[in-house]
């Protein structure tokens, strides 16, 4: 029974990713209210593919700190600075894929002050949004700095995930601090692109732990 709950939990990992992958990839880029109203379906499928992956990975991360070690503080740090990752994006998510489109759905015959009104409304929206996904980055890199100072302390996992993870981690924190907007498509994308790397290698090594067991 416990092999079969490890080998989930790298499972429950790699089905995110592909989650994530599929959401970042076909994340819509910003425009005007037309635009928005066209790109509706869309907006919405991706944002909800996001909200779904939340859990998922919870539970895949869960288990990697699991085969960490809940002796260890470190293990336990990075699983409750990653929970508060995920709380903040699935409000990012919800706020962007869904409140958004329920909001435009009504201004498709929207006079012109009416839509003057709702752009302000609609930059407000998004600098609220981007508040949480500052707050995402912050704490998932931070999730992952820590976790990789546990795995370069525990060597359950092999030593070059944690080096991978802290100078991932590291560098983003970083990149935000000096004032490189990480929040903009382009630059989350980059920023997506290493921590998706990394939870395929976490993955795959819990399902690799899993199979020696």
């Amino acid at each position: 029974m416990e092999k079969h709950f490890d080998r989930s939990y790298g499972i429950a990992v790699l089905v995110s990713v592909a989650f994530l992958t599929f959401t970042v990839g076909l994340h819509p880029a910003g425009g005007g209210i037309e635009h928005l109203i066209e790109a509706t379906p869309l907006i919405v499928s991706t944002h909800t593919i996001a909200i779904i992956s939340v859990p998922v990975l919870l539970y895949g991360m869960f288990g990697f700190s699991r085969l960490l070690g809940f002796d260890s503080n470190l293990s336990i740090a990075g699983l409750i600075t990653f929970s508060t990752s995920m709380f903040a994006v699935i409000i990012a998510a919800a706020l962007n894929g869904l409140a958004l489109p329920f909001f435009i759905s009504g201004l498709k015959d929207a006079d012109e002050n009416t839509l003057d009104v709702s752009r302000q409304i609609l930059r407000y929206g998004f600098s609220v949004n981007q508040a949480f996904d500052v707050i995402f980055i912050i704490f998932v890199s931070a999730a992952v700095v820590i976790w990789s100072i546990a795995i370069l302390k525990s060597k359950n996992f092999p030593a070059w995930l944690g080096v991978f993870g802290l100078l991932a981690g590291s560098l983003a924190l970083i990149t935000l601090a000096s004032g490189f907007v990480l929040t903009q498509l382009s630059g989350f994308r980059v920023f997506m692109a290493g921590f998706i790397l990394w939870l395929v290698a976490a993955g795959y090594f819990l399902l690799r732990r899993a199979s020696k067991d």
